[in-house]
């Protein structure tokens, strides 16, 4: 009994020495763990395959360390072949001692195809002073149509048309002949009552661009839609109003082109000088963040943007011209 006592007294103490050499080894491998580097940037969609019409969410984010300034390229304009249909950020925050940030895009396919969005680029300085760069993977999305075949999911192919049928007569003589004798007076008073329109209507006069701009910018402010407190529409309104009097002022397409696409055409304008250049610069841009992001300026930033937006009309406008004696 006493020799047996000895060796259940050395199982446990083997054991328990043992385990100790087990979370000695287990904290030596944790400690060899290799540190994360200065600064990762990765780009990500909530889903690579989607149809005509879905909403798919792109996600820049940044995880770096505290003391680097990192600072993101210009994203909006990498973005090709995709609609931005709304956009915004979180502000950093500091997670597990690292500084962390997001960047977001809502984007909306039209077309049936393959998009590879291209490598983003976030620059930073390092411990020495240069200046470096880091790039995310491509992203790439497979837009699919949404006619789908019932049975096997294939896309249906286009069916021909239907040859002609010869539908057999069931009218009357008596009955065509009224019908065609009606519809000849239908026509008799039709183009009578054409020319008789015609002659009592007068040529619309010309209204300039300008003259509709300031119209819709009045009829905007008649609606108190600032008063009311809602700011987004406003902007969404005030910047419409600005893109078609581009667009009928000097025939460039604005209202469906997005401000990076529209600005060098701007740029290349005579009729407008580098201070009007530059404060329709910043028109679009500050009316993009209004409508795309979380930003929301206060009413007299507003009132300020519109009277910027009837400064730039009156500057740009057509000259007005007097007929010749």
């Amino acid at each position: 009994m006493k020799h047996r006592g000895i060796n259940v007294i050395l199982a446990v103490l083997a054991f328990f020495f043992i385990s100790c050499s087990a979370d000695t080894g287990k904290q030596g491998n944790e400690s060899k763990a290799a540190p994360l580097p200065l600064i990762e940037f990765k780009a990500q969609v909530d889903t690579a395959t989607a149809i005509v019409g879905d909403i798919i969410t792109l996600t820049l984010a940044v995880s770096s360390e505290p003391q680097l300034d990192v600072k993101l390229s210009e994203t909006g304009s990498q973005i090709t072949g995709l609609r931005i249909v709304d956009a915004g950020e979180e502000s950093p925050r500091l997670v597990d001692n690292r500084t962390v940030f997001k960047k977001w895009y809502k984007l909306q396919p039209d077309i049936v195809g393959s998009y590879i969005i291209p490598p983003f680029t976030a620059s930073y300085k390092d411990s020495a002073g240069e200046e470096r760069e880091v790039k995310t993977a491509h992203v790439f999305i497979e837009v699919k149509s949404v006619l789908k075949d019932k049975q096997d999911g294939a896309v249906r192919d286009i069916v021909d048309i239907k040859p002609l049928q010869e539908v057999p007569r069931l009218l009357s003589p008596l009955i065509m002949y009224g019908i065609s004798l009606a519809l000849l007076a239908c026509a008799a008073g039709a183009l009578c009552f054409y020319f008789y329109k015609k002659k009592k209507a007068l040529p619309e006069p010309y209204k300039p661009a300008h003259v509709y701009a300031l119209e819709e910018l009045e009829q905007l402010n008649r609606e108190q839609l600032l008063e009311r407190g809602v700011v987004k529409e406003y902007y969404f309104r005030l910047s419409e109003i600005f893109r078609r009097y581009i667009e009928r002022r000097f025939n460039i397409p604005a209202v469906e082109r997005t401000t990076e696409e529209l600005l060098p055409d701007i740029f290349n304008l005579n009729a407008f000088g580098s201070s009007i250049k530059a404060e329709t610069r910043e028109i679009l841009r500050h009316a993009d963040l209004v409508k795309f992001a979380t930003y929301c300026p206060d009413r007299l930033t507003t009132e300020n943007e519109c009277r910027k937006v009837v400064r730039v009309i009156e500057e740009t406008k057509e000259p007005v011209t007097t007929p010749e004696n």
